[in-house]
Parts: structure tokens; sequence; C-alpha cells
């Protein structure tokens, strides 16, 4: 499950707003990481037997892209720190986080 928070009015592929297709690619490269192939294929490396994929149902059963996009103010518009910080790093986990045990939440 991927979770993008974005400032409110940030148009998709503009800034810390993901394309899905970056989102996918994301989650190529992460999967290529730990499957010891691709860009970091090692002599020495192994496939650890993980792939991760997108949700494609929610908490409630519906159908999803495993996408999620949540206009806050509790970001600016910066990629990672000083967007977020040990304050509002639990206001955003409250605000968009999917049940821990059943989804690895990404934001």
């Amino acid at each position: 499950m991927v979770h993008l928070i974005v400032p409110p009015g940030t148009a998709i592929g503009q800034s810390n707003n993901l394309t899905d297709r970056q989102v996918e690619q994301g989650l190529d490269y992460l999967n290529q990481a730990f499957s010891n192939s691709g860009p970091f294929a090692a002599a020495n490396g192994v496939d650890v037997g993980i792939q991760f994929c997108l949700a494609r149902r929610d908490p409630n059963g519906q159908p999803t892209n495993g996408i999620t996009r949540t206009p806050s103010n509790l970001v600016n518009d910066m990629m990672c720190a000083p967007g977020t910080n040990a304050n509002n790093d639990a206001a955003i986990k409250a605000l968009i986080g999917w049940d821990c045990t059943r989804y690895i939440n990404i934001f």
C-alpha cells in the first residue's frame, strides 16, 4: 500500500505527488533489490523470495489500485525533511494508515 500525502492543490506528477507509473516503477525497483536482480544483481547476493505488490482491496473490501492520495497541510511542498517531523509523522499515519497487520504502509 502506498500512501501519498500531498499539499492541497498539488497536481499529479508535480513535486511529491508521484504519478501511478512512478509508484509502480519504485515498486519494481524494490522488487529487483529483494530478488538480487537488475542493478542489484551481485555474485554473493540472494533472492530472498519476497515480492511486493500494491493492494488490490482496501480495508472495506472495495477494489483499489493500491495508491491513495490525501491532500493535507501536515506536509509542505518537499519530498522529505523538513516537510515531515516527529510531531506530524504520527498525525500523518493516524490520518491515512491502513491496518498494519494486513498491509505494509509506505508513506
